[in-house]
C-alpha cells in the first residue's frame, strides 16, 4: 500500500495544488486498477477522506486506486472571480495521474465520488463527463443550491457570488444537478454513468436531496438512492463509502 501526498502544477490553475493518492501495490497487476477520484466537503481538504474513514484499509481489499484533490471552497466549479477548479478536476487531474501513475483514463475504470460540497461536484463531474466515468455518487449532497442560494452563509459572505457570479438563486444549467440530469436522461442506459445517491434521514439537507430524488425517479436514469438514520456527518459518510466501493469497485 503506498499513500502518498502530492505537490503537482497544474496548468489550468496556473498553481501548485495538493492531492492525497492512495495507490494499492502490494501486489503485481498486470490489468488496470479502477480509479476513485474522491471529493472532500465544503471544511475539508485532500486529507480528509484519508483521516476521518478507513477508505485505505477498502482500496487495499478490493485492488482499487484513489485519488482525493484539494479545491478549497470552491464547489468544484471553474469559479467566476477566481480558479477553474472543474476544469482542473474533470479534466487536467486525470491527464495528470495518468502521466504521474500510469492510471487508466478508460471510462469502465474512472469513478468520482463526494460528500456535501463534494457531493455536488461528483454528481456534477459524473453527469456532466458521462463517456469518462462509469459511475458517480453524492452523499449527503449539496443537491439544490438555487434553493440555499439567498439563506446561506456562503452568500452573506460573498463566496456565493464569487463562484457563481452572482447573489440570486439561478444557476447556470451547466451547474444545476436538475438540468444537468434531465440532458443526461436523453442518453441511452448504456451511455450513461450510474448514480449513486445517500442521505441521512437526519441530514440538514435531507428535504434537498430528496427534491432531486423525486426529480431523477422520475427521468430514465441509472439512479440508486439509499437512506438510513444519520446526520451530516463522517459515521454516515463512512457507511456511504463502503456501500458504493461494495457496489462498483469491488468487482
Amino acid at each position: 500500500m503506498a499513500i502518498m501526498r502530492c505537490d503537482v502544477m497544474s496548468q489550468t490553475m496556473q498553481m501548485t495544488t495538493s492531492c492525497v493518492v492512495v495507490n494499492p501495490v502490494d501486489r503485481l497487476q498486470s490489468s488496470p486498477r479502477k480509479v476513485l477520484y474522491l471529493l472532500h466537503g465544503l471544511s475539508d481538504n485532500c486529507s480528509a477522506w484519508l483521516n476521518n474513514t478507513n477508505i485505505a484499509v477498502l482500496a487495499e481489499r478490493y485492488q482499487f486506486c484513489i485519488v482525493m484533490p484539494e479545491v478549497q471552497r470552491s464547489f468544484y466549479m471553474d469559479m467566476k472571480f477566481g480558479l477553474p477548479y472543474y476544469t482542473y478536476v474533470s479534466q487536467e487531474l486525470p491527464a495528470l495521474c495518468a502521466n504521474l501513475f500510469g492510471f487508466s483514463q478508460q471510462r469502465e475504470d474512472n469513478y468520482v465520488a463526494g460528500l456535501s460540497m463534494g457531493g455536488y461536484g461528483a454528481l456534477k463531474i459524473g453527469m456532466a463527463n458521462p463517456d469518462r466515468f462509469a459511475a458517480c455518487a453524492g452523499f449527503s449532497s449539496a443537491a439544490d443550491l438555487n434553493a440555499r442560494a439567498e439563506d446561506d452563509a456562503l452568500s452573506r459572505g460573498g463566496e456565493m457570488q464569487a463562484i457563481f457570479g452572482r447573489t440570486t438563486h439561478v444557476l447556470d444549467e451547466e451547474n444545476d444537478l436538475f438540468a444537468l440530469s434531465s440532458k443526461l436522461s436523453a442518453l441511452s442506459a448504456a451511455q450513461q454513468p450510474d448514480i449513486y445517491v445517500t442521505c441521512g434521514t437526519e441530514d440538514f439537507l435531507y428535504n434537498e436531496n430528496q427534491k432531486l430524488r423525486r426529480h431523477m425517479e422520475a427521468l430514465p436514469l441509472n439512479y440508486t438512492y439509499e437512506e438510513w438514520t444519520g446526520g451530516h456527518e463522517w459515521f454516515f459518510w463512512q457507511e456511504s463509502v463502503r456501500r458504493f466501493v461494495e457496489k462498483y469497485m469491488a468487482g
